[in-house]
């Protein structure tokens, strides 16, 4: 009986061993080796814009520019669980609030536009159903410009001055940074979906570029005003105009999908 008993129980943890042993693959947590990401993002801008006219002469607005970008990421998981390295590229665009000059101008406002590169660093942290993050990155965007646009009043017609006219102004490639925190809710199937702020910081000058002017009145008060056609070129070598900095930075609310794999 003894020895019945002693058998039974070694079949049964024998059993039980190898049950074990057979269930501990498809419970193990799947390694992650990186990320594919795509966003979007909505945001404000606080680059160098002039303040938009508003009404009599005089009178201005703060130039309050917002709009939409969107990109894309791909990252490699380097330390398992918590810190990746990634790329990524990203289109932004910001559009001003729109204003008026009695008498001159029925709309002017301001837009913007461009295309960055990034390389940086992200931290995860699991959370809740998914996983804090943050992420730090340094790139350029690529050389862009800023427009003004004039709608002229029907007034100006009476000296010449009609329909529209756009000041471009033309920068090389910006450096900076761009930070990111927010939060990656897991999906089935290894998605997940995440909502985050980023913060971004770039500077670029137009040492080399060009102000191109397109039927733009540069001065109101003039008697007449006069629209004037023409390239104005910026060297610091040399030369009667000076070139200038000018600064991107917004503050955006991102929406982002993404996969591990």
């Amino acid at each position: 009986m003894r020895n019945q008993l002693f058998a039974t129980t070694t079949i049964v943890l024998c059993a039980s061993a190898a049950l074990a042993h057979a269930e501990t693959p498809a419970t193990e947590e799947v390694r992650t080796l990186g990320f594919v990401e795509v966003f979007g993002n909505w945001g404000v801008n606080f680059g160098q814009t002039e303040f938009i006219p508003d009404g009599a002469p005089g009178h201005s607005k703060y130039p309050f520019a917002s709009g939409f970008g969107g990109g894309a990421a791909v990252g490699i998981v380097v330390l398992p669980s918590w810190l990746s390295i990634f790329v990524d590229y990203r289109y932004g665009s910001t559009r001003t609030v729109t204003g008026e000059l009695t008498g001159a101008l029925s709309d002017v406002h301001g837009e913007l536009s461009y295309h960055s590169f990034t390389a940086g660093v992200r931290i995860e942290r699991p959370a809740w159903r998914g996983a804090a993050y943050a992420q730090m990155a340094a790139g350029a965007l690529l050389p862009f410009h800023q427009t003004i646009e004039f709608e002229y009043a029907p007034m100006l017609a009476a000296v010449g001055i009609t329909g529209e006219g756009t000041r471009r102004d033309h920068f090389g490639a910006a450096r900076g940074v761009e930070a990111e925190m927010g939060y990656h809710f897991d999906l089935p199937s290894r998605f997940y979906v995440g909502t985050g702020i980023r913060v971004a910081t770039f500077q670029a000058s137009n040492n080399g570029r060009d102000t191109k002017l397109d039927n733009f009145v540069l001065d109101f008060t003039a008697l007449p005003p006069v629209a004037v056609t023409r390239n104005i070129h910026f060297s610091k070598h040399g030369g009667p105009n000076m070139p200038t900095t000018y600064s991107v930075q917004d503050i955006r609310l991102n929406v982002s999908v993404g996969y591990r794999f």
